[in-house]
């Protein structure tokens, strides 16, 4: 029977934790669709495509509440594109995995059939996706101004409470056909991050030695809208704090009274939080999960999370990180090592902005999504179809589809069901790697039938401790950083960020608000290319990735010393 393995180690960077079935068969949904134009668009043939059509359904799976990647079925996607032997290890690197998976493509063909059919091919598809490399800026372009043109002109301006479900519907589905048509542009783009990081990455290995260290100061780059909302905040927490009237309505007020203030108002702080909203309302921590609410639904969270960071009289002045290293390694190398280093690590640089910038219109779309979704579970709610409009997330995509087949009863009991077993999944420890001859289905009936197998970690905070992690960045403060310890297993809003070492089990572009006032880092899971990673290194904040059980370990509050030099982290 074959093995079935799945993983989340950086996928749970943007679903933590549980997620509900409407979150899930959503992005299953849409990596189907996505993933199958990509294919397309390099290349792959129409047959390769049909033949392995359940592939692309199930590139994600659902087990104990969590999605996780289908690993198997990931390495045979990639082996579908040139050089398979050659980025497979890129695509690990990309993944965040810590443990090969060993798949080899179809048998080798006849020295005949290669050279006079598959050669051509593979020669073309090279060609082909080189293209694509060397015009992605333009690629980038054009699909920034499509998804421009439709997010802003047309979908800005729907009144979706106007809409009935049968036409909230429609509008999901053409929404999908019109801003998925061009998404093989971006994931095109990540495919260039993963060659174009894993080239310099070898490069670096191979003549200079590098295990990481040059590696992530070499990509420390700056400007980046993946920090825009850090650099937003702390100019908006300084325009209040430099304001008396208004630094006494935020300390001493309600967040309804203030949002109620600040509707009223035509001022400076009233106007930069309303830019702020309109901008970034879609960017929270859990972005990409449908259940999440955001800033621009409920502006008051919003106020809640400023309220807190005003606790302190001293703003952090937020400094870019720069590129501090001196140029030793460059005296090492000959003028072609030198030139290919260089090329790789522009090529990885603009590769990473890029995607970005992309990931900001996922925000957008994910954020969309969850309103037409809400609109339909209000009228649900209303015809008395369900308890409460927050229930939809508790359907599937196609259960919420075929709304007008389903009795209220069904959708009420799936509801209550699917409830009670949130509340179990949530009591378990979900592995971030699982190996079993069972189907994700089958896995699930096991977990419910077997709770004591997993059951939640307890914290086992020890006043001394020494953990060890991978350095994602070292930082512009020294090689220790002392500070108390943040420790979050999931995102809240009440926290005070000032010069605190947030420890957590993740983090996702929704957290970078709060990196600007952080004094370090320190996750659990992620790889170099982490949001962890990226965003620590554009603000020049010392992290840790990949340190184990960090959140079960270190006390909240607790003093901790951070060295960056050996990728430490133990009791002070």
């Amino acid at each position: 029977m074959a093995l079935n393995i799945y993983d989340n180690s950086n996928l749970n960077e943007s679903y933590a934790g549980v997620t509900t079935p409407l979150t899930y068969t959503f992005i299953r949904r849409v990596y189907r669709g996505v993933y199958i134009h990509f294919c397309h668009m390099m290349g792959v043939s129409e047959n390769i495509i049909s033949e392995n059509e359940p592939l692309f359904s199930n590139m994600i799976e659902y087990l104990g509440g969590r999605v996780y990647y289908n690993i198997p079925n990931w390495y045979k996607f990639v082996s579908f594109l040139p050089g398979y032997q050659f980025n497979r290890k890129f695509f690990e690197q990309m993944l965040g995995v810590n443990k090969e998976y060993h798949y080899s493509p179809d048998p080798q063909l006849s020295r005949t059939q290669k050279y006079l059919f598959d050669f051509p091919k593979l020669i073309f598809r090279v060609l082909l996706i080189t293209c694509y490399f060397i015009f992605m800026k333009d690629l980038v372009k054009k699909f920034k101004d499509e998804f421009n043109g439709v997010y802003f002109k047309e979908l800005s301006s729907i009144n979706l409470t106007k809409l009935t479900n049968e036409q909230l519907k429609e509008l999901y589905i053409d929404v999908e056909k019109k801003l998925l048509r061009n998404w093989w542009i971006p994931i095109a783009n990540d495919f260039a991050v993963m060659v174009s990081t894993g080239i310099l990455r070898k490069l670096l290995d191979r003549w200079l030695n590098d295990k990481g260290d040059l590696f992530n100061i070499l990509l420390s780059l700056g400007d980046r809208i993946s920090i825009d909302p850090g650099g937003e905040i702390l100019r908006l927490i300084d325009l209040i704090k430099s304001d008396k009237r208004w630094f006494n309505i935020f300390t001493r007020y309600s967040p309804p009274d203030i949002d109620r203030s600040l509707n009223e108002s035509d001022c400076e702080i009233s106007s930069a939080f309303k830019k702020y909203i309109d901008r970034f309302g879609d960017r929270v921590p859990g972005e990409l999960k449908l259940e999440s609410i955001n800033f621009r639904e409920d502006p008051t969270l919003f106020i809640k999370f400023l309220k807190a960071q005003l606790v302190t009289c001293i703003i952090k002045t937020y400094v870019p990180a720069k590129n501090n290293s001196n140029q030793e390694w460059n005296k090492r190398l000959n003028s072609i090592q030198k030139i290919l280093i260089s090329l790789s690590l522009k090529w990885s640089k603009i590769s990473i902005n890029r995607r970005e910038e992309c990931r900001f219109d996922r925000g957008l779309v994910f954020g969309f999504a969850r309103r037409i979704f809400m609109t339909m579970g209000n009228i649900l709610q209303t015809e008395g179809k369900i308890n409460n409009k927050e229930d939809i997330f508790y359907l599937t995509l196609d259960e919420l589809f075929s709304f007008s087949i389903v009795s209220s009863h069904e959708l009420i009991q799936k509801v209550t069901e699917r409830k009670n077993q949130e509340k179990y999944w949530n009591k378990m420890e979900m592995p971030r790697r699982v190996e079993t001859d069972l189907t994700a289905s089958e896995y699930n009936r096991y977990l419910l039938s077997a709770p004591e197998n997993l059951k939640r970690k307890q914290s086992n905070n020890s006043n001394r401790f020494n953990i060890k992690g991978t350095v994602a960045s070292k930082g512009v403060a020294g090689s220790i950083i002392t500070g108390p310890a943040l420790v979050l297993k999931e995102f809240t809003v009440n926290k005070n960020f000032k010069d605190m070492i947030l420890v957590a089990p993740q983090t996702d572009p929704g957290w970078t608000m709060v990196f600007p006032s952080l004094r370090g880092v320190i996750v659990e899971r992620g790889g170099l290319l982490s949001h962890a990673a990226i965003v620590a290194r554009e603000y020049g904040i010392p992290c840790l990735i990949g340190v184990e059980d960090a959140t079960n370990t270190i006390k909240d509050g607790s003093i901790i010393k951070l060295d960056v030099d050996k990728g430490y982290v133990s009791s002070n």
